[in-house]
């Protein structure tokens, strides 16, 4: 899902601060969505997507056209299988990203699934545990990265 709004990370050191993003449903009324902006090295230069920051995912995970603009031969990568909520299985390509955080870029395993309509997904694999705490600070309305 993409946002009209635009928010870049704050710099702290070498933590990265989010702001809270929110999204109006009708039935429910203002609700918070963990998106962050991470810029990708496209065919297009770098451009910025929201990622849904998702502590349930294990991988990284992007949609089937995006391999196309990160210039991914699947040929090559290895072929897998993924389930999602609900039992569903999607066929997956195990590829290597280079995930661009302001003026860091962090190289994670990650995966493109073949399907389209896959929302951007920052999962913990290479991420959290290993490179950064993840806080979702709700009195500060802000997600943290902390640097370990």
């Amino acid at each position: 899902m993409c946002l009209s709004t635009e928010f870049l990370a704050l710099i702290f050191v070498s933590d990265l601060i989010f702001p809270f993003q929110y999204k109006y449903l009708p039935e429910v009324g203002r609700v918070f969505v963990p998106n962050i902006r991470i810029g990708l090295k496209t065919i297009d230069g770098v451009i910025k997507y929201d990622f849904l920051v998702d502590t349930g995912s294990d991988l990284t995970t992007l949609p089937f056209f995006m391999a196309h603009k990160l210039e991914i031969n699947l040929a090559k990568a290895t072929a897998s299988n993924a389930q999602g909520i609900g039992g569903h299985v999607v066929k997956t390509w195990l590829v290597k990203l280079p995930l661009i955080f302001s003026n860091e870029t962090i190289f994670v395993r990650a995966s493109i699934t073949n399907e389209n309509s896959t929302p951007f997904l920052l999962g913990r694999v290479d991420l959290l545990d290993v490179v950064y705490s993840w806080n979702f600070n709700a009195k500060k309305k802000i997600i943290e990265f902390e640097k370990l």
